[in-house]
């Protein structure tokens, strides 16, 4: 035979509900918020290490290239 539930107890029961589900989206506010944070600092320490690679790659090209374009005899003194 199925059990009768009173109005108290139903009511009893929507409240258990809403205070978990209340519980439940604060946690996954604070949780998201956390997640945002992490990848804002991790998006930061990639910029950041972007500029510092480039640097040194730039640095490489351009001495390479500027290596290429100068002529050995140029830097030579005349001889005589």
């Amino acid at each position: 035979m199925p059990r009768f539930v009173t109005k108290k107890e139903e009511e009893g029961r929507k409240l258990r509900l809403r205070v978990f589900a209340g519980m439940f989206d604060f946690l996954a506010t604070i949780g998201s918020m956390l997640l945002i944070f992490a990848c804002v600092a991790l998006l930061a320490s990639l910029v950041t290490w972007i500029r510092n690679d480039a640097q040194t790659t730039f640095a490489s090209i351009e001495y390479s290239i500027t290596s290429a374009l100068i002529m050995p005899e140029e830097t030579q003194a005349p001889q005589q």
